[in-house]
Order: C-alpha cells, then sequence, then structure tokens
C-alpha cells in the first residue's frame, strides 16, 4: 500500500502542481471547496463503516458477504436520491456543486469495496483499488488540463475519476468474495448483526462527522474570513503535505485488522506501530518540509518555458506551513495509531470523546489565531486540535493501557524534541537559495536523536535487515 501511494502520489502530485500553475488560486481554491462537498456527503456514510466492518469481517467471510450487500444496496439507494438532489442543486447553486452530489455514490461504494477488501487484510487487493483511484483522478485531470482552457478543469477530471473508482470498488467486492454481484445482492443479512454493527459504528460515526466539521471548518472559515485565494493556499499546502499524510494515514487504518485480530498479541503490536509511525512519518515529515524548495525550483523551471506563472510567487507560504506540519507530526502519528487501538478494543466512544475536544480546541483558537496571524492562525488552531486529540486518547484510554499508553506518549514528546532540533538549521537558513539541501543533515540529526534517546534501537535496523533478506523480523 505504501509503494502504491508512493508511485500515485508522485502523479497526483505533478498533476495538483500543474493545476496550480495553470489556473487561477481562485480556481484551485473552488476545486477546494467541491471537493469539502462531497467529502462532507462521503463523511456520513463511510464514518463508523471501517470500525464496524474490520470488528465484525476480520476473518469472516459470512460476514464480508453481509457488507458486500449493504454496500451495494447503499450504492443504488444513494444513486437515486443523489441524482435527483444534483440536478436541484445544480440548478440553484451551479453545477459545479452539482457534480459533487453526482460523484458522492461512486465515492462511497469506493470506500466501503476498500474496507471490505481490507477486512482481509489483502494489502494487494487494496493497493490496486486506491491506485485505480488515484491514476485516474490524475489521467482525467491532466487531460482537462492539456487540452482545454475550462477554469474548472481539475473539477472536470475529478468528477469522472469518481466515477472510475466506483466501477473498480464494484469489480473488487465481487472478485473479492468470489461471487457474483447478484449472489451478493441476494445475500441475508439479519437484523440482529446490522443492529450489533449499527450499535458498535454510531459512536465512530458521531465521532466522524466531528472530524469532518473541524476540517470543513478550516476552509469555510478561511473562504469566509480570508477569501477563495487563501483557500488556495491552504488546499496548496495540503497537496504537497500528502506525500507524508498518505503514507500515516493507510498504515494506521491497515493497522485496525491487525490489531482486530492479535487480542493476546494486543499491547505489543500497539506499541511496535507507534513506533514504526513515529519514526517513519516523521522522518519524511522533515524531508518533505526541507526539501520543498527544490521542488518549487524545480516546477517553475518547467513550467515557466510554458508561460505559466511562478510557483514561488503564488505560494510561498507553503514551505513554512510544511515545517508547521512536520513539528507537529508525531502527534499525529500518535492519536492516528491510538485511535485504531480504541476501536480494535471494543471501546470506539474514546474516538468520539477525542473529536469532541478537537472540535472544542479549534473553534475557541481560531478565531484569535486567525486575527493575529491570517492563515497560519487557521494551520495552528488545526495543530492545537490534533494535540488536543493526543492527549484526550491517553486519558481516556489511560486505564486499560496504562503502560503502553505512558510509553506511547513518552516517545511522541521525544520524537517532537528530535524533530525541533532537526527543522531548527531548515527554518534559520530558508532563505539561502540551497536550503533543499539542508535536508540530508536534518534527516540525519533526527535519526541520530532517535537512537540517543532510545526510542529506537539497534535492534530495529538489524530485524529491518533481516526482513529484507527474508528471514523472520
Amino acid at each position: 500500500m505504501l509503494g502504491a501511494n508512493t508511485l500515485t502520489g508522485l502523479l497526483t502530485f505533478g498533476v495538483s502542481a500543474f493545476g496550480m500553475v495553470s489556473r487561477s488560486k481562485e480556481a484551485y481554491g473552488d476545486y477546494a471547496l467541491f471537493q469539502r462537498t462531497y467529502e462532507i456527503g462521503q463523511g456520513l456514510f463511510i464514518f463508523g463503516a471501517n470500525a464496524a466492518i474490520q470488528r465484525y469481517a476480520a476473518g469472516n467471510d459470512e460476514n464480508r458477504r453481509r457488507f458486500g450487500a449493504i454496500a451495494f444496496y447503499l450504492f443504488f439507494g444513494l444513486m437515486l436520491v443523489m441524482t435527483l438532489g444534483g440536478v436541484a442543486v445544480g440548478s440553484l447553486a451551479g453545477w459545479t456543486f452539482g457534480l459533487a452530489l453526482f460523484g458522492l455514490p461512486w465515492l462511497i461504494l469506493s470506500w466501503w469495496g476498500r474496507y471490505i477488501v481490507r477486512s482481509n487484510l489483502d494489502a494487494k487487493r487494496e493497493a490496486r483499488l486506491m491506485m485505480i483511484a488515484s491514476l485516474s483522478n490524475s489521467v482525467f485531470q491532466f487531460a482537462f488540463l492539456s487540452f482545454t482552457d475550462y477554469r474548472d478543469a481539475l473539477i472536470y477530471g475529478d468528477f469522472l475519476a469518481l466515477i472510475a473508482s466506483g466501477l473498480a470498488g464494484m469489480w473488487y467486492i465481487r472478485s473479492g468474495l468470489g461471487i457474483g454481484i447478484i449472489e451478493i445482492l441476494k445475500t441475508k443479512v439479519p437484523r440482529a448483526f446490522l443492529k450489533e454493527s449499527y450499535k458498535f459504528a454510531v459512536p465512530v460515526w458521531w465521532s466522524g462527522q466531528l472530524f469532518s466539521v473541524r476540517n470543513q471548518l478550516q476552509s469555510v472559515w478561511t473562504a469566509a474570513w480570508l477569501g477563495t485565494a487563501r483557500v488556495g493556499v491552504l488546499e496548496g499546502s495540503r497537496t504537497f503535505w500528502q506525500f507524508t499524510q498518505k503514507p500515516l494515514e493507510y498504515l494506521g487504518q491497515a493497522a485496525l485488522p491487525g490489531l482486530v485480530k492479535q487480542d493476546a498479541e494486543r499491547s505489543k503490536l500497539y506499541q511496535e506501530i507507534v513506533r514504526v509511525c513515529l519514526t517513519a512519518f516523521t522522518f519524511i515529515g522533515i524531508a518533505v518540509a526541507a526539501g520543498m524548495p527544490l521542488l518549487f525550483d524545480v516546477i517553475d523551471a518547467i513550467s515557466g518555458k510554458t508561460g505559466a506563472d511562478s510557483l514561488w510567487g503564488k505560494y510561498s507560504e507553503v514551505p513554512l506551513l510544511l515545517r508547521v506540519f512536520a513539528l507537529l507530526l508525531p502527534l499525529q502519528a500518535f492519536q492516528m495509531v491510538t485511535n485504531q487501538l480504541a476501536v480494535a478494543s471494543g471501546k470506539p466512544r474514546a474516538v468520539l470523546i477525542a473529536n469532541i475536544a478537537t472540535v472544542i480546541v479549534v473553534l475557541s483558537a481560531i478565531y484569535p489565531l486567525t486575527m493575529e496571524y491570517g492563515l497560519f492562525g487557521v494551520i495552528a488552531a488545526g495543530q492545537l486540535g490534533e494535540a488536543a486529540s493526543a492527549l484526550t486518547y491517553f486519558v481516556v484510554l489511560r486505564p486499560m493501557f496504562p503502560n503502553e499508553l505512558r510509553a506511547g506518549l513518552k516517545w511522541t514528546i521525544l520524537t517532537t524534541v528530535c524533530a525541533g532540533v532537526a527543522l531548527t538549521p531548515v527554518q534559520i537558513y530558508s532563505d539561502w537559495k540551497y536550503s533543499w539541501a539542508l535536508s540530508f543533515p536534518a534527516v540525519a540529526i533526527f535519526m541520530v536523536m532517535m537512537v540517543v534517546l532510545k526510542v529506537l534501537e539497534i535492534e530495529d535496523f538489524r530485524r529491518l535487515w533481516r526482513s529484507r533478506r527474508g528471514a523472520a523480523a
């Protein structure tokens, strides 16, 4: 999955950068709002689904078929409702938002397909499904950007990609279950099964809605107070940050079925995953944040030959925003993995409580920080929310996992210190023409400090070497 993310992420990033330099910041901001529109609808139908599917379908073929049937019935029902809703919204508010509703059922089917495949720990199938979705997005957007002068080329390409990803999800549900679509639809779903799954998913669903509100709040707030051009900058920073964010999300989600099935070894597995995420993704985050100026220079050198606007001129704030993201990445890694521990342990209410704390902190901080620091204040409010989420997980789950949570939080604090030391020279010499070269000593400093502070152990490197040679890790 991480390999698939790297390949598709490079293409997605390239196309997004093409759109950023070839279309206005306002157009890119509208594309961000288009994404937020279908993401709001998406959140209504996928939050809680992953938790319930992994909880009840991991290692259970019959329950996997039941969830497949639910996915198809949900898709066909949404197709009817969203077609009518898309026509109404398109007529009243513009077809940009209507397209978001038309594409929503296909997107939801794709995500349910990934969850069902994931419940069988079938990483190759999920990686293929993920690659189809990402590649179709890159191909369609590139075609619209290259061969048309449409202002909303990114939106039209994204819409076609939603349909392609839904078709892929339909195929992989069918092939993963080994039976036809008609046979899946005939699968009986007992009322008791629905009731139990629903009861388990509800707290996670509510926490997901709060998480969605937090994400949408940043974009909507930025558009209202700072304008759509600043939304474009915010979305641009997220685009560049996907090289770190996407692998973190995938590994965190992929850990869930393993944590569910490894009941006896859950505590040990959790600690291992925390250390992996803290080390690997903070390493990547520092490299991305420190090396971003080089990528900007390369894109400007290429786009300058076509007469496009300079990326440095339009998005000069992005490198600093990425350094802020990298500094607080350890907190996000900790809360991401601990989220999966809560679900695997049958404590979905911990997820809800953590997201309530996050939204309260963001709502309390976003206004004063925006008034004082503008877009950087919006980002800072979101990062404070991440910190609140991590600390809430620690407080709520500590009675069940005192040693594990204490160790995880300790490693998180130490990793944050290592990241801060590594990023300090990058920040001080950020105006240097070749500041990107500091990415090499920055990641070296980070790794050495992680070993010195014993977050990493020499044995970890031996295990990695043995696993590469095919021996038992």
